[in-house]
Formats: structure tokens, C-alpha cells, sequence
């Protein structure tokens, strides 16, 4: 935690350079985006521009161009072996080199877990291991153990270790170790702002194996850390007024930011609203919950809508 804590005081960047990735992420093939971060900060404008950048990136791997300015997911009955990594870089002020790489999945976007930075000089044993949910319906280490065997991006694979999760990766399984301890975290409180943005990096990119088992010291701020990950990264990919409040958390340095209940509630509906948008059903409308507008045409979902879900993958996808 020393070192945590000291790594994040020395911290104070701005986002220098995004790598982009095309339509589409193929059968068996890997898509790779990055965002590189190094001090001094930067204003709003350069922060909303280049993680802007990342998220359409990330569009770009899940999917394909559907209508207006939206993105749709591939299909992943028709593409059941894919993957998206996504590496947040991180350079402090002393020059300090820290690497956190996201997992993807691209008809769905879920985060299905991340690799710690492989410069951990200071702990060598703890560098690239492989995090991944205990999700009943995906397993990280078997679909990268496959795709070793036939990406031709395999090498963008880290090392074959692997240590996973004690929860799925719902909001429902990882709030409850994050709500432990004082104060608890729910989805509803979780905090964005431009140090917890990397405070969980650095959180997730040096972690301890077996800190992050139930009863360890980093159970609580793992689970933590993860569902701030995914509101900034899956959350702000599918929906333009999550990436608002993201960018705006970002950048308003001092600033702590909550995702409000209608935005809350559009993360919810992103299957419903999806298929509606994808049905063109402009008469009857669609409700999306309590807090957000009724839902009368498409134009109006897609203004929400920055990625699809492509409605036609089954209960499973």
C-alpha cells in the first residue's frame, strides 16, 4: 500500500497518444488499443479528446458502423473466439513505467479481466499474471490458452499465468466484497474522478497475488477497482452520456463524480434499448426506467446508444 500510495503522489499526467484499432474484431484474432498518460496534466480538451479516442477505438474492435453515429457489436455465434486488449500506460513524473491491460470481449463488451504491469521491477513475481472473473458462462484463461494456439496476434498474449477472481464480473457479485469495510461501495456511490482513475490503476496494475482473495488485503479494493474500470471502459463504449460524465470526471481535477440513476439506468437497458433501436420500432416508443425520457423513436436511442448490442447472439452472449 506504501508503494501505492506513493506511486499515485507522484503522478501528474496527460494523455499523449491513443492507438486505434479498425471495424471489426475477426474469428480467433486479437484487437489492441492504447491510451498513453504522462505528466504534467492536461487540460480538458486534450483529456476529452484522447480518452474520446480510446472509446471510439474500442467501438471500432466490438463492432461495426450501424446507423448515424453508432457502432453495432459483431456477432458472436458467427465470431466465438475474439478479443479486445486495452492497455492503459502509465508514465509518472520520475519516469516510472506502469502497465495495466484490459480483456474484452467484443460482441458484448464485458471485462472479462486484466494482466498486471510487466515492468514490476520492484516485485518481479507479481508481474503479468492474468486476473479473470469466475464467470460461469466465459473463462478468460481457456479462451486465451485457445487463441495461443491460433491467433495470428499472439503474441499480443501475456504469459500463461493465471489467478482467478472470487466473484463474477456483475455489479450484483463484485459489490459485495466492495461494499466491506468503511465507507462501502456500491454501484450507486462509486467514485470517478481523476485520482481514482489511477489510484485503481496502479492498484490493479501492482497487485499482490492472493491479496485479492476473499479474506486478503486487497479483496475489498480490487472489486473496488474493477467497477470503476468498467464504467470508465464498457460503460462509456456503449453509452455517449456515460463517456460525458467520465470525460468530465476526468477532467475537472479535485472533482469526485457518481454515475447518476438515469445514466444507472441506460446501463441497464442496453440490451432492450439495443434491440428497439436495432427493430427501427418507432411507433409504441420504449421505457428505458423512471428517470430516463420515454424512449418515441430511434434517432432518440440512438443518441444514447454509441454501441449496439447486435440482438441476435442468445441468452449467452
Amino acid at each position: 500500500m506504501a508503494l501505492l500510495v506513493a506511486l499515485v503522489a507522484a503522478v501528474a499526467t496527460f494523455f499523449t497518444g491513443v492507438g486505434t484499432a479498425q471495424a471489426d474484431t475477426g474469428n480467433v484474432h486479437i484487437a489492441h488499443v492504447y491510451v498513453s498518460m504522462s505528466a504534467p496534466y492536461a487540460n480538458q480538451g486534450q483529456i476529452s479528446r484522447d480518452w474520446g479516442t480510446l472509446l471510439q477505438s474500442i467501438r471500432n474492435a466490438a463492432g461495426h458502423w450501424f446507423r448515424n453515429e453508432s457502432n453495432i457489436t459483431q456477432d458472436g455465434n458467427a465470431i466465438p473466439h475474439a478479443l479486445i486488449r486495452a492497455d492503459l500506460n502509465l508514465t509518472n513524473a520520475a519516469g516510472h513505467q506502469t502497465e495495466l491491460r484490459l480483456w474484452f470481449t467484443p460482441n458484448n463488451m464485458y471485462l472479462r479481466g486484466f494482466s498486471t504491469t510487466s515492468v514490476d521491477a520492484s516485485s518481479p513475481a507479481n508481474g503479468d499474471v492474468t486476473y479473470y472473473f469466475n464467470d460461469s458462462d466465459f473463462n478468460l484463461a481457456n479462451e486465451m490458452n485457445y487463441l495461443r494456439n491460433s491467433s495470428p496476434e499472439r503474441t499480443l498474449l501475456p504469459p500463461a499465468t493465471y489467478v482467478r477472481l472470487p466473484y463474477a464480473g456483475t455489479y450484483t457479485a463484485m459489490a459485495r466484497p466492495a461494499d466491506q469495510g468503511g465507507p462501502g461501495v456500491t454501484r450507486n456511490n462509486t467514485q470517478m474522478s481523476y485520482s481514482q482513475l489511477y489510484d485503481s490503476v496502479f492498484q490493479l496494475a501492482y497487485l499482490q497475488r492472493g491479496t485479492e482473495q476473499n479474506g486478503g488485503s486487497n479483496f475489498v479494493t480490487t472489486a473496488r477497482s474493477l467497477m470503476r474500470m468498467i464504467q470508465i471502459t464498457s460503460e462509456a463504449a456503449r453509452f455517449r452520456d456515460v463517456q460525458g460524465i467520465v470525460i468530465q470526471s476526468m477532467a475537472n481535477h479535485g472533482m469526485q463524480y457518481t454515475m447518476p440513476l438515469l445514466q444507472q439506468e441506460l446501463e441497464n437497458d442496453w440490451r432492450g434499448l439495443s434491440r428497439y433501436a436495432y427493430d427501427n420500432e418507432n411507433a409504441g416508443g420504449h421505457d428505458v426506467g423512471p428517470h430516463v425520457p420515454y424512449v418515441t423513436t430511434v434517432a432518440r436511442a440512438l443518441g444514447y446508444l454509441a454501441l449496439l448490442y447486435y440482438p441476435f447472439q442468445g441468452s449467452g452472449a
